[in-house]
């Protein structure tokens, strides 16, 4: 509950058993001070007490030689929690500075009085107090009691007004809005501790504004709270906002003049609609406060409840996280002439902010103060935001014609100081080389240096050097042309990475393709990509390939041996494609974006100077070909003379495995997403080898904090998180995270500019959410094929070209914040896209596949976190009749690579739609654990298959699984496997290996291979019954973990500032 609290300074004479006196009469004159709170039938409620006298509480500070020695005092007594004085619902207590100087402070709980109520109360105090100086006592009581009017409250919830106002509210809330305030609620945070800070409006400011207010016939409270919304809307890019209005809800004279609470809480809801005038939108919050307020009476608490019956499968706390409150005031004149009030904050506040506005129309002065948790925003964070709301009013009073869209939150300093500060990144270097210059150079410098190991095989720099060129004079010679795309179609090998060498040298551009692609998709791919050649392998030759050139990797004899006899002709130049990556695409068919020389060259630049890989000897790969942060740990190395690991086809998703490759080469470097390096953790014979590292490299999805704690206790290696999308190529940003406590994406990489950009392009000040767009060197050419989505999503950077720089910048469509020290947050999508272990995946591209099944209807596809860990996607339709997940599975196997299969299919009558007609993705219900049948046949037949049992149902997070059901369809990843792994192994059978799962992939088939009659049934009932121990620990958790609750008896949600008026 929040504390109201305020200190008095009298000076002059002063007596402290009359202050005493006067204090007395006030309790026993207004029973909202004998209000007590008890329950019946186990609900709350207030009832009110006889007076009773209790000696008020004196502290003599008249030793000290100033005051600093009590206002420390004060400060901690205002700080304390309320239960310090639960038996009462206030506290007075009197301080005496001197013989000349007395303070009084009050606390009381919100639940019984408002600010008003506060300034009758010094009010009361300081007449009586000047009576008894006179000799004489108070004539006047109090006829106002606050106990009618809680009666009167009790008789407007039964009335027809209460009805009324109820479905009035009911109906405003029938759907919820998308967001309660600037930052994402998170139910963990539940923490109230808050700090005030106060801002002063400029004396010009405040002119221009009241005389604006004048004008276009509107209250100051409308404005600011205009101001508020198109400020949410701005930062949030969220256009139905609900801000949180405190009135003071003083309808009548008896009212007005009652010691007691009767503030409330007014969530009014507004939709920001970006190309409404400004003065427009202020006559729209102007009528939208009037009609709201004739419902003001309803209070905020009982909307609460009503909206929690509505929506029963929603968490609802609140419905906004930021309020405001607007108090016109007059300085209260005090009989007792020389008197000072001093509103005091209690450091505690149940809203993300408060905005109490102050204006002073004695001295004309307008005063804001911010309430804000400290544990969801800093002090910088505060000052930011205000200079921010201010730029709004300005351009609110200087531009009412323009729109909503048109407001910036940057004004012309600002944008310069993330132009010169935050953009700025020019590095010179050599451009005229390529990516395979590059490499020769570094070939001739260390010609017997082992560059590459992969299978067994191991090549020197010389070596591949030559095996390219041979390859590569093969390319020319069948006619391959500058600039043409040539597909690479191969598994994990020395081969592979002469393939992508030999293409650059022909002056092609290399296309990878993963051979566990869907033959399908291969062919789209090749025919968009005009492919005539497929570098490949014998296995693969006829996968896709039928009409094209060939050329075998596994038939290096048949290669003729020309290179020191063609001629030299010229090769790629800077500015030609080196490689084209598909990505995910959100129209149903995947995008080929173009890299050129000139981009990989400064992406070396950019990791030479912000990582130490200039210092590693070995680096491992294990990223797959058509993922680029593969030329990050293939190509790049092999430019500075390091040694390559390539871990194989095999080894490339087998933790011990990598394991026994990083310890038996030395490796120094790793780079995986956050996925991966989980799943390797999972391990402990990949954790221990981690331990050797030097540097570690990860990117491609979030990182957690988790995860990162994790990595510290594991290895003692510097550890960097990258960002940057394919269209950047491969990191834009690096942020050495070894030591930090905050997470960001860190700054750009050299020659690289990263704007965060509003929905019109312009520059998002410090701390204000947009979409991050990159420009500069790494940025791609477009996307294969596709001119009008490349026009769409490579733009003109929002700044005047110059010669230094390209000129064009990439919409990555992800949404981030730049911090106060020029690092950047990263803060989720703006679209549907989604990570899933580092690849990126449009659910559009899912759905458009799925909607090509005869039977289905309408798809949406989602993502999601199971508790085990890992990321899942899942697949919700309808269809005329139902259709197994085995065969969904199969039809999306046929066109979508392995990790794009969703893992859980749920079919619905019909899917939830909002209430402009798109699928409410917001409330799918969460996919049910897959169960198999009752029959006999699918429970476990002996004591291994009852510990396989136990096991799988724990780490997959399955309330049911039989004994003939497939691992693999069963909707889990490889993650999940190395977790089995090392649960098996942790009973004691230290023999099973990753590929088991892949041979046996039901529990009756792995149960045999593994156990056949060794398993005892100790062993199993042991471990089934850790596993319930497990899983009661973790109810435990989540339960004490529940969200926020914060009572509250009364209608508000927190404490007000106030002055004397």
């Amino acid at each position: 509950m929040s504390i109201l609290s305020v200190t008095v300074k009298m000076k002059g004479k002063v007596y402290p058993d009359l202050l005493e006196e006067s204090i007395q009469w006030v309790i026993q004159e207004n029973d909202a001070f004998r209000v007590k709170i008890d329950s019946k039938d186990g609900e709350p409620r207030q009832c009110v007490e006889p007076y009773k006298k209790k000696e008020i509480r004196m502290i003599d500070f008249s030793d000290y030689t100033d005051s600093s020695h009590a206002e420390e005092w004060l400060k901690s007594h205002n700080r304390m929690p309320g239960e310090q004085f639960a038996s009462e619902l206030y506290q007075f207590v009197i301080l005496k500075i001197s013989n000349e100087e007395l303070w009084y402070s009050l606390q009381i709980h919100h639940i019984v009085c408002d600010g008003i109520a506060i300034n009758l109360t010094i009010n009361q105090i300081d007449r009586n107090y000047a009576a008894l100086l006179k000799g004489t006592s108070s004539s006047e009581h109090v006829t106002n009691a606050y106990l009618n009017c809680i009666l009167d409250e009790l008789d407007y919830e039964k009335s027809e007004r209460y009805s009324k106002d109820q479905a009035f509210w009911m109906e405003k809330y029938r759907n919820l809005p998308n967001i309660t305030g600037i930052k994402n609620y998170n139910p963990l945070l539940t923490s109230i501790a808050a700090e005030r800070k106060s801002f002063t409006l400029s004396d010009e400011l405040y002119r221009n504004l009241k005389l604006f207010c004048q004008n276009h016939q509107v209250s100051m409270f409308t404005f600011f709270m205009a101001a508020l919304y198109i400020y949410i809307y701005k930062v949030t890019n969220e256009s139905d906002v609900v801000i949180g209005a405190l009135y003071g809800n003083r309808t009548s004279k008896k009212v007005k003049e009652t010691i007691g609470m009767f503030a409330s809480t007014v969530a009014i809801r507004l939709d920001v609609e970006p190309d409404l005038k400004l003065n427009a939108f202020l006559q729209k919050v102007s009528k939208e406060q009037s009609v709201m307020l004739r419902h003001q009476k309803y209070p905020y608490t009982k909307l609460i409840q009503d909206v929690r019956r509505m929506h029963p499968s929603k968490d609802i706390q609140r419905l906004f996280g930021i309020a405001v409150e607007y108090q016109p005031y007059n300085i209260l004149k005090f009989e007792h002439s020389d008197m000072e009030i001093e509103a005091d904050f209690c450091g505690d506040e149940v809203n993300d902010f408060i905005i109490h506005i102050k204006d002073c129309l004695d001295t004309q002065e307008l005063v804001l103060f911010v309430d804000y948790r400290s544990q969801l925003y800093d002090e910088n964070e505060i000052q930011t935001m205000f200079q921010q709301i201010v730029t709004v009013i300005e351009q609110m009073i200087r531009c009412p014609n323009d729109k909503i869209a048109d407001v910036s939150l940057a004004d012309e300093d600002v944008k310069n100081t993330l132009l010169t500060l935050f953009t700025e990144t020019r590095v010179a270097y050599p451009q005229e080389k390529t990516i395979h210059r590059l490499f020769e150079e570094q070939a001739a410098k260390t010609p017997e240096q082992i560059a590459l190991i992969c299978g067994g095989e191991r090549v020197t720099y010389e070596e591949l050097n030559r095996k390219a060129d041979q390859l590569a004079d093969v390319l020319r010679m069948n006619g391959v042309a500058r600039e043409e795309i040539v597909a690479l179609l191969a598994d994990r090998s020395v081969l592979l990475v002469v393939g992508m060498l030999a293409v650059n040298k022909a002056g092609a551009a290399y296309l990878p393709l993963d051979p566990d692609f869907p033959e399908e998709r291969i062919q789209g791919m090749l025919e968009e990509g005009g492919c005539r050649f497929v570098i490949t392998e014998s296995a693969y030759a006829g996968k896709g390939t039928t009409g094209r050139k060939t050329v075998l990797l596994d038939r290096e004899e048949e290669w003729p041996l020309l290179s020191s006899l063609l001629p030299a002709v010229e090769g790629a130049c800077p500015s030609d494609l080196a490689y084209v990556i598909y990505t995910s695409g959100s129209t149903g068919k995947p995008k080929g974006v173009m890299v050129e020389h000139r981009s990989v060259h400064n992406f070396l630049l950019g990791m030479l100077q912000e990582t130490p890989i200039d210092r590693v000897r070995t680096v491992l790969s294990l990223t797959t070909v058509t993922f680029d942060p593969f030329v990050l740990e293939t190509l790049l190395p092999l430019m500075l003379g390091c040694t390559v690991v390539m871990a194989t086809r095999g080894e490339q998703t087998d933790p011990d495995q990598l394991a026994d490759l990083c310890r038996k080469h030395g490796v120094e470097l790793l780079q995986a997403t956050p996925a991966r390096l989980q799943m390797l953790l999972g391990s402990q014979k990949m954790a221990e080898a981690m331990a050797g590292l030097s540097y570690v490299l990860f990117g491609g999805e979030v990182l957690t904090k988790k995860l990162l704690y994790r990595l510290r206790q594991a290895t003692q290696a510097r550890l960097f998180n990258l960002y940057g999308p394919t269209e950047a190529t491969v990191w834009a940003t690096v942020k050495d995270v070894t030591d930090d406590t905050r997470l960001t994406i860190g700054r750009p990489i050299v020659n690289t500019r990263i704007y965060i950009v509003d929905v019109r392009g312009r520059l998002q000040p410090v701390g204000v959410p947009g979409e991050l767009c990159i420009a500069g060197m790494g940025v791609a050419r477009g996307y294969l094929g596709l001119q009008e989505l490349t026009a769409e999503r490579f733009v003109p950077e929002p700044v005047e070209d110059k010669a230094d720089r390209v000129g064009r910048m990439y919409r990555t469509g992800d949404r981030a914040r730049y911090m106060v020290d020029g690092t950047i947050e990263f803060l989720g999508r703006m679209d549907d896209q989604l990570k899933i272990r580092g690849y990126r995946i449009e659910p559009g591209e899912i759905a458009a596949v799925l909607s090509g099944h005869p039977l289905i209807h309408a798809v949406a596809v989602v993502d999601g976190q199971v508790e085990q860990g890992g990321a899942y996607l899942a697949a919700y339709y309808e269809s005329t009749e139902p259709i197994s997940a085995a065969q969904l599975r199969e039809h999306v196997g046929r066109q979508l690579p392995t990790y794009m299969i969703p893992s859980y299919f749920v079919r619905l009558d019909s899917l939830p739609l909002t209430s402009n007609g798109k699928i409410d993705k917001r409330v799918l219900p969460r996919p049910q654990a897959l169960t198999t049948s009752a029959s006999s046949d699918s429970l476990p037949r002996n004591e291994g298959e009852r510990l396989l049992s136990v096991l799988w149902k724990e780490v997959l997070g399955l309330t049911e699984v039989g004994r003939h059901d497939n691992f693999f369809d069963l909707g889990v990843h490889s993650m999940h496997a190395v977790q089995l792994v090392e649960r098996i192994r942790k009973e004691g059978y230290d023999e099973i290996k990753l590929t088991d799962f892949f041979m046996h992939p039901t529990i009756a088939s792995l149960a045999d291979h593994l156990f056949g009659h060794r398993l005892t049934k100790k062993w199993a009932s042991a471990a089934e019954e850790r596993a319930e121990v497990r899983k009661a620990m973790m109810r435990k958790q989540r339960e004490s973990r529940g969200a926020m609750e914060v009572k509250k008896l009364g209608n508000t949600t927190g404490g007000e500032a106030f002055e004397p008026r």
